[in-house]
C-alpha cells in the first residue's frame, strides 16, 4: 500500500497558479495544510478506488479547498 504524505510543493504551485505566491502561502502551511486535507482523504492507496495519480490529485484539490475556505474566513 503506497503511501501519498508527502506533498511536490514545486508540481502543486505549477498546477495551481492561485497558489504560487511563496509568501502568501509559504512551503510550512502547504505541508501542514496538505498533512489537514489528509484527515478527509485517506494518503494511503485503498478501497476507495483512489490510488496513485487519483489520489495525489484528490489531495491537492483538497489542499486547495482548505488554503481557499481559510482565506475567506480569515477576510
Amino acid at each position: 500500500m503506497a503511501s501519498h504524505s508527502v506533498l511536490n510543493i514545486a508540481n502543486f504551485r505549477a498546477a495551481f497558479p492561485a497558489f504560487s505566491n511563496s509568501t502568501t502561502f509559504p512551503d510550512a502551511l502547504l505541508n501542514l495544510q496538505y498533512a489537514n486535507a489528509g484527515t478527509y482523504i485517506d494518503q494511503n492507496d485503498s478501497y476507495s478506488g483512489l490510488n496513485g495519480a487519483s489520489l495525489d490529485f484528490a489531495l491537492q484539490l483538497m489542499l486547495c479547498h482548505l488554503l481557499f475556505s481559510y482565506g475567506l474566513i480569515a477576510a
